[in-house]
């Protein structure tokens, strides 16, 4: 199922990125959460700059196993707010 074109979804990629890496300032994020936050925005950095699809620069990733990644990523960091940050 093609939800969004392969350009849109790098541009949201490259945003994403973005986002991760400023969260600590935005948010006050400190501390491991603040770690967490740096690595995760250079992981999907490498991620995107080496998915196979129009914004990808190495392309040896192909797009499919690029979304397989996200969505395991995705679960979890959900499951990261409730196991390292409940209190």
């Amino acid at each position: 199922m093609k939800v969004l074109a392969a350009g849109m979804h790098g541009g949201l990629d490259y945003a994403t990125v973005i986002l991760f890496a400023a969260a600590p300032a935005i948010l006050g994020l400190t501390g491991l959460a603040a770690t967490l936050s740096y690595a995760l925005a250079a992981v999907h950095l490498l991620l995107t700059l080496a998915t196979h699809f129009p914004l990808g620069a190495i392309k040896v990733v192909p797009f499919r196993a690029h979304g397989m990644i996200e969505l395991v990523v995705s679960i979890a960091l959900v499951a990261l707010g409730f196991i390292l940050f409940d209190g």
